[in-house]
């Protein structure tokens, strides 16, 4: 089920911000938040700053 979109006339944001929640949305259409967070996750490790044993 696709993300709605905020409503640009009745939501308040600043057009910035509405464009990383556009973002945002789009990555959520196509992956779920645990897949993003894997990947996130990854990088961090790759980067060095974190360390994490699964």
């Amino acid at each position: 089920m696709p993300v709605r979109r905020a409503d640009e006339e009745y939501s308040g944001l600043p057009p910035s911000m509405l464009a990383v929640c556009y973002a945002i949305a789009n990555i959520l259409d196509r992956y779920n938040l645990a897949q993003v967070s894997e990947v996130s996750l990854n990088k961090l490790c790759y980067d060095g700053k974190i360390f994490f044993k699964k």
